[in-house]
């Protein structure tokens, strides 16, 4: 049974879509449309979690600049100024990069 899904469509260079066909492959999905949508969720995923530890690292060098002192906020403090929860730091941690 068709799912009602935005459909889109894409051109990707010959070696590309080998890559994409062989992880298809390799990981047994029924269709190429499951492996992209995984490869793209694992993607995203992965880009979230570098952007919170960008942010982090951001952080704690404006810190140290601030104070002058070399005092830092604990983690959870510098968390709570990004906007960052324990369940995003859950989520990064939990990625499964094939």
């Amino acid at each position: 049974m068709a799912t009602e899904r935005p459909r889109f469509m894409v051109s990707v260079p010959d070696e590309l879509f080998k890559q994409i066909e062989d992880y298809r492959f390799e990981n047994r999905f029924q269709n190429r449309s499951d492996a992209i949508n995984k490869l793209i969720g694992v993607a995203l995923e992965y880009l979230k979690k570098e952007k919170l530890e960008d942010e982090y690292l951001l952080a704690l060098a404006l810190d140290r600049e601030k104070n002058g002192s070399g005092k830092f906020y604990s983690e959870k403090e510098i968390m709570r100024e990004l906007g960052i929860t324990e369940q995003d730091i859950e989520e990064a941690e939990d990625l499964e990069i094939e």
